[in-house]
């Protein structure tokens, strides 16, 4: 059977890809202090955290429905290849504002030249 979170990569932790990097090969404080120490170890938690929630719902939804892993796979492909590559990333692209028609970057809100809001395409990159 299909494992569609193994098709996408996440079979392994990211804790597990991450280990080794937050881990001092040395054992010496030679160098000075890492001001980013800690932050993979919470990221890796947050994103294992994230795909156990996803894989709940997955199995939620094919439990109660009659989707199928095949189904969601080819769901993902599509969705992947919204930005015209599978390459298992979603690229968010830049937009034109609907005020000025200038580009506006894909996590951005408003228009950097006019302030005008930008409107949110789907539920995923709304602000909270």
């Amino acid at each position: 059977m299909l494992n569609a979170f193994n098709v996408i990569g996440l079979g392994l932790t990211i804790g597990d890809a991450l280990g080794a990097a937050s881990v001092d090969s040395g054992g010496s404080n030679s160098g000075p202090a890492n001001p980013m120490a800690g932050h993979d170890v919470a990221l890796a938690r947050r994103v294992d955290k994230l795909t156990m929630a996803c894989m709940a719902m997955w199995e939620l939804i094919r439990d109660q429905t009659t989707l199928t892993e095949e189904d969601l796979i080819a769901k993902m492909r599509e969705i992947d290849l919204r930005d015209g590559s599978e390459d298992g990333k979603l690229t968010l692209r830049v937009r034109n504002c609907p005020a000025c028609n200038r580009p506006v970057g894909p996590r951005s809100d408003q228009c950097l030249y006019c302030g005008a809001d930008m409107p949110s395409e789907t539920a995923f990159n709304k602000s909270l």
